[in-house]
């Protein structure tokens, strides 16, 4: 059996993610929990017109970001698990 979430790419929204963008695209920013326990604020950055930058999910001091599959770009423990 394979673990297809791996497979996929990091800059790709799944349907868990894409869920949370259309949260945040709505409401502006959106309350998430990391794998530590801990709670952020998030906002959501869509990818430009011109391709250059991959979507991503953001602080509001941009201080923590994560890729488009909820992954931190810093440390594991902050990936976003539930919102």
């Amino acid at each position: 059996m394979l673990n297809t979430a791996l497979l996929a790419s990091r800059n790709e929204l799944n349907d868990f993610t894409q869920e949370l963008a259309a949260e945040c695209q709505r409401v502006g920013s959106r309350i998430v929990k990391v794998r530590n326990g801990m709670w952020f604020c998030v906002s959501f950055c869509a990818a430009n017109r011109n391709g250059n930058d991959d979507p991503l999910f953001h602080t509001s001091d941009w201080e923590h970001c994560w890729e488009a599959n909820g992954a931190s770009v810093a440390n594991r423990d902050f990936d976003i698990v539930e919102f």
